[in-house]
């Protein structure tokens, strides 16, 4: 299991690797209980990471009711600056460097 931020992660199994979502139940007997939703199936660790990092974009810009070409691509920028950041991290603690 690869823990992709308080959100997100990937499960694998033989075939592919699994993206999933957090989620809060919002109504019903379970209100409040948190599960795992499959987001996707890719079969290779890369398009894994790729599917995720554009989910956050197109998620990135839904949250601006207006923005602009230029402020995007800024904000995009400094996404994938924290995203690099974070698997520099996993990779470190993986290899035990």
């Amino acid at each position: 299991m690869i823990t992709l931020g308080k959100n997100f992660r990937l499960d694998n199994d033989d075939r592919c690797y699994i993206l999933q979502e957090r989620k809060i139940v919002k109504n019903g007997e379970n209100k409040g209980a948190e599960r795992w939703e499959n987001v996707c199936y890719p079969s290779t660790l890369e398009s894994a990471l790729k599917t995720y990092r554009d989910l956050n974009g197109k998620r990135l810009s839904q949250a601006y009711e207006a923005i602009k070409p230029e402020q995007l691509i800024c904000l995009l920028k400094d996404l994938d600056k924290h995203f690099t950041e974070a698997i520099k991290d996993v990779l470190k603690n993986v290899n035990g460097r």
